[in-house]
């Protein structure tokens, strides 16, 4: 069926180009080895310890795809694709196999004050402010990792009078912010809950100082009268990685238990 040999293939990912080494004997393909790449850390050990061998065990390209690294999934897919053709093989074997599916844990009982459904920023950050005040906390999160999540990858929070805008001599207050919202916005939304939020905002900007972030003050990509000495946007300077570090060591020291869609394969 196959030319046996190994085959070596490029797939673009998300931030890089991604080297592997595809082998085949005589009836299968055998294995898949990333011989160079610089992505995300997380993803790039989902795609060696879930994603390519479901691939090499079931001889099959109709595997879930890694959660929050569509563009790498599809990028190995098809360069695995195309060293199946180098091989003499016929990759619709592969991509035509039937869908693989993971088998789910046991259900298990799990107690807490609160739970939070989401591990994005919000639910990050209401997960540590409970468990801080002495609750304890269960988080859910659908994605097999925190990389995943919309939270970890966001370029940076607005806030107000927080430490990093009082170092940089920033001017901008509440009053000045609220303001500008509530007469952009014809005065529709709850004043009283943008009020408080824009209030409390400086809380998120400290807890993540406080488990490790690094920011700087840095304007707007779009165009807004926030900007210099009345500039409120943080811009975040640790890379995504730490931050999936920082993050899970966050929830370990205030003892929250984070939940993952548990599966195995």
């Amino acid at each position: 069926m196959y030319k046996k040999g190994d085959y070596e293939v490029e797939a673009e990912g998300h931030h890089s180009t991604v080297k592997l080494r595809v082998s085949f004997d005589e009836e299968k393909l055998t294995k898949i080895e990333v011989l160079e790449e610089n992505e995300t850390q997380v993803f790039v050990d989902d795609l060696k310890d879930r994603f390519i061998p479901e691939v090499v065990v079931n001889q099959s390209l109709n595997v879930d795809a890694i959660s929050g690294a569509t563009k790498l999934t599809k990028g190995v897919t098809s360069s695995v694709e195309e060293a199946i053709t180098e091989a003499g093989g016929d990759p619709k074997t592969f991509t035509e196999a039937a869908h693989v599916t993971e088998t789910k844990l046991p259900d298990a009982d799990v107690t807490a004050d609160v739970v939070v459904i989401g591990s994005g920023a919000s639910g990050f950050m209401s997960a540590i402010t409970a468990a801080k005040a002495g609750s304890k906390v269960v988080v859910l999160e659908k994605a097999g990792n925190l990389a995943a999540v919309n939270g970890v990858k966001v370029s940076g929070p607005f806030a107000v009078n927080t430490p990093v805008l009082r170092e940089r001599g920033t001017t901008l207050t509440v009053n000045e912010v609220f303001q500008h919202v509530m007469n952009y916005t014809h005065w529709e939304p709850n004043s009283a809950l943008i009020r408080n939020y824009l209030e409390h905002s400086s809380e998120a900007v400290e807890n993540l100082l406080e488990i490790g972030y690094q920011f700087k003050e840095a304007n707007f990509r779009f165009k807004t009268p926030f900007v210099d000495e009345k500039g409120g946007f943080h811009l975040i300077l640790t890379d995504v990685d730490k931050r999936v570090r920082l993050w899970t060591e966050a929830y370990e020291k205030y003892g929250c238990s984070l939940i993952r869609q548990p599966k195995k394969f």
